[in-house]
């Protein structure tokens, strides 16, 4: 489907001279050969990795643990029936999915106060302002034909073409901005075949795709600098060793050098800078944070071209109509969330996943089959708690159902028995192996502190395990 007239992202680039340099917080640049030998890089394992992958050419590791993890709990796996890197989610992965939005919907809402918007999953490939901001990308572009039509569509890329439609309808005055929204974007990718791998790069995923129109470039490099610091607060929260990416032309970082400066992260003294002779694509800046482990997670960019091509723009005080600065920020995507935390879980000595993204909080285990239909009584008043429980109540010996409630990284376990009617239950955390005994409202009332302030949804059903058949390809 490749258009002559348009350039490939190659093309585009080839022109462009790349210089990386090492910024320090006093605003001195550093050279590599001056860096890459420093007693920094050890300290920083992020941004020691991330020199890594710049300047030694090294290709990231990227262990099949999570990959095989994912499959072994029961959470997704490759669809045949569809494309490469396109992934199918049973209930327990697609829950801890779901969680993992809510936690990003809600991080993004409180600390930026966007509003959320939904768009098409079909553009007219025809469309001259798609083409003209996408055309780079042409070649990892899924193409659609519709029976009865002679246009091609395309599947979005990331949520640029909707969001920015959406942005060029609206009636924005300069007291409405930066004017922010967001959405969960669907994501399609035809990345090479070599490159595709489970949860580390997919062909379709799933990721949160923030975008602000700002008047002019001053408030626009205030909002690129106030996401930055949305980002930086939320990688020290989630206790993330990182580093930090800036990308942006030689002429821009000359202009707005202090500003960068001061946008510069409290944890490091230094970012890796890649400055260019000119301008790649849309953006005229942009960052990325990377963790210890060379993953990509927070970026954002700054962009003054697609506001003039989508006709985004504003009336200002005068009464003219201006066009709109815009920055794009992103979250990191859903997939590379659940890759992150199922890494964290690996490696602990016993692997577990945090309270509040796991598909079963509790599992009860009942000792004979005369328990089930009390365990599952009690698994009932558990859930009205808010406490994600199921119930083995399969024909097993105790030791067995002990065994498959580790194997899937249930954080408690409780046997129900006979002695149980009291009222107060045995509880094994699985993480420390203390055994308590507790009952339904304390033990309601510790996972809703070990919870925080994570959403929650409620358990999968049947509750009985006996009641949810396998998969074959599991």
């Amino acid at each position: 489907m490749r258009d002559p007239l348009l350039k490939t992202r190659d093309e585009v680039t080839s022109g462009i001279a790349v210089r990386r340099v090492f910024l320090a917080s006093d605003g001195s640049e550093l050279a590599p050969e001056m860096m890459l030998n420093s007693q920094l890089l050890t300290v920083s394992p992020a941004l020691g990795k991330l020199a890594q992958l710049r300047f030694a050419k090294a290709v990231p590791h990227r262990s099949d643990e999570a990959a095989t993890a994912l499959r072994t709990l029961g959470w997704a796996s490759a669809e045949p029936a569809s494309d490469l890197g396109h992934l199918r989610y049973y209930p327990e992965g697609l829950l801890a999915f779901r969680l993992i939005q809510e936690w990003q919907r809600s991080i993004i809402s409180k600390t930026t106060q966007a509003a959320e918007i939904r768009t098409p999953m079909l553009f007219d490939w025809s469309q001259e302002m798609l083409r003209d901001e996408a055309g780079t990308f042409q070649d990892r572009l899924y193409y659609v034909k519709g029976a009865d039509d002679d246009r091609t569509f395309v599947l979005p890329f990331g949520g640029d073409f909707g969001t920015f439609c959406i942005l060029r309808d609206l009636q924005l005055t300069a007291s409405h901005l930066p004017f922010r929204v967001f959405e969960s974007a669907a994501s399609f990718r035809f990345e090479q075949s070599g490159e595709v791998r489970t949860l580390h790069r997919n062909r379709a995923f799933s990721f949160f795709d923030y975008h602000s129109a700002c008047a002019g470039e001053e408030q626009g490099w205030e909002e690129f600098a106030g996401l930055f610091h949305i980002h930086e607060t939320l990688a020290r929260q989630l206790d993330l060793n990182v580093a930090v990416e800036v990308s942006i032309t030689e002429r821009v970082f000359r202009e707005q050098k202090q500003r960068i400066l001061r946008m510069m992260p409290d944890s490091s003294s230094h970012v890796l800078l890649e400055l260019l002779s000119a301008q790649k694509h849309y953006w005229c800046a942009k960052y990325v944070f990377y963790t210890a482990e060379g993953y990509r997670i927070f970026n954002a960019q700054f962009d003054l071209e697609n506001g003039p091509r989508y006709g985004i723009a504003y009336t200002d005080t005068s009464g003219k109509r201006t066009p709109c600065s815009l920055c794009h920020g992103s979250w990191a995507s859903v997939e590379r969330w659940i890759l992150i935390h199922i890494e964290r879980a690996l490696l602990r000595k016993v692997p577990v996943l945090p309270l509040w993204l796991a598909p079963t909080q509790l599992r009860i285990l009942p000792v004979r089959p005369e328990h089930n239909a009390g365990a599952i009584q009690l698994a009932e008043r558990l859930a009205a708690l808010e406490i994600r429980v199921d119930v083995d109540d399969r024909n097993r010996n105790l030791g067995l159902k002990r065994k498959r409630a580790a194997e899937q990284w249930i954080p408690f376990v409780m046997t129900f028995g006979d002695r149980e009617s009291s009222g107060s239950f045995p509880v094994t955390n699985r993480e420390s192996s203390n055994l308590e005994t507790m009952s339904s409202e304390a033990l309601a009332t510790l996972f809703r502190i070990l919870r925080g302030d994570h959403p929650w949804i409620g358990p999968l059903y049947p509750l009985a395990l006996s009641r949810r058949p396998g998969f074959a390809s599991l």
